[in-house]
């Protein structure tokens, strides 16, 4: 499935850098996101169109706050309500640290959210939402917004993965981009 391999080939590029080993944390990461995977993706007419579904999980996103780019990984409570074919995410994502042991402040807040219901399960995402707020690090702010795109896994939509796109990282004037991917499962 073409949208599963742009998925591993972005855990494949975020790395990280640094003294001690940032394949250990990475790997922990991409091994959690290739269980929810591996479950399968759930195609739209399993997928239940009414109610909430609460998602627990991790995300992984390569920021640019310093030479060179960093990969941080932190956990995420995604609340997804559905209605019919409509899609309402909330919920944020925190606790960002990378493999040398530093650590984020702030968080970051899900809003908003589509379901493609002409998706090709094949090829194309089935859902997506916003990302934004603010992370801290060395007492410096940066304002955070991103998309994120992905599927529900498993028979009955307990699981959701996929990839942060178009992301862009502001401090001050200076203006960058960053990316990522995500896992989770859902809370019973």
């Amino acid at each position: 499935m073409t949208r599963v391999s742009i998925l591993l080939l972005c855990l494949a590029g975020c790395g990280g850098s640094g003294s001690t080993d940032p394949s250990v944390s990475m790997a922990r990461f991409t091994a959690y996101q290739q269980s929810v995977v591996d479950l399968g993706v759930t195609p739209l007419a399993l997928v239940p169109d009414r109610g909430g579904h609460n998602y627990a999980g991790q995300m992984a996103l390569d920021l640019p706050m310093g030479a060179p780019a960093q990969t941080f990984i932190g956990e995420f409570d995604l609340f997804v309500l559905m209605d019919g074919t409509a899609l309402t995410a909330s919920g944020e994502v925190g606790g960002f640290e990378n493999a040398q042991g530093d650590v984020l402040g702030g968080s970051l807040g899900f809003s908003g959210g589509d379901i493609f219901e002409t998706a090709d399960p094949d090829r194309d995402f089935l859902m997506s939402a916003d990302l934004a707020g603010q992370l801290t690090k060395d007492a410096v702010v940066y304002d955070l917004s991103a998309r994120l795109q992905g599927d529900f896994f498993g028979n009955n939509a307990e699981g959701v993965a996929g990839v942060i796109y178009a992301g862009r990282i502001t401090q001050g004037t200076d203006v960058d981009i960053f990316d990522g991917s995500f896992a989770g499962r859902l809370v019973p």
